[in-house]
């Protein structure tokens, strides 16, 4: 329910103008909204091809990888664009756009954060919160 009120008012194209017109900006107080962003588009997509397809479709792919370059230091950033990214290579027609929309240097650089991530426990859609809370155990 809440998704498609998202979807109608044409929310997610308003959450992907605001990640690319701030995209730059590296304060702490921007990179707190860009992660709040990113798990909003996480949530949006989690389990849903179509909403998946759509976030493709409106060039999210290319966006998440520049927030990734440029925020690289900012641990709770880096996890959301990652899950977030991780939910859209769920689609099988992710995979023919990613070379098409990241640099070779891009690509290399998000495959490195998301090894170091997995090692950190970070994979599949858990959240930092979830470790935390003890959610989420090691197996």
């Amino acid at each position: 329910e809440g998704r498609s009120a998202v979807d109608q008012a044409g929310g997610a194209q308003i959450v992907i103008d605001h990640l690319r017109s701030l995209c730059s900006i590296t304060d702490p107080a921007n990179e707190k909204l860009l992660t709040v962003f990113c798990g909003m588009l996480m949530n949006y997509s989690n389990e849903n091809d179509s909403l998946q397809a759509q976030l493709i479709n409106m060039g999210v792919i290319p966006t998440l990888v520049k927030l990734l370059g440029i925020h690289c230091q900012n641990a709770a950033l880096t996890e959301m664009c990652l899950v977030a990214f991780g939910n859209l290579a769920e689609l099988e027609c992710t995979g023919s756009v990613v070379p098409a929309s990241a640099s070779g240097e891009g690509l290399r650089k998000l495959t490195i954060m998301a090894e170091s991530e997995e090692g950190a426990g970070v994979s599949h859609g858990e959240t930092g919160r979830q470790r935390e809370k003890g959610e989420v155990t090691d197996s």
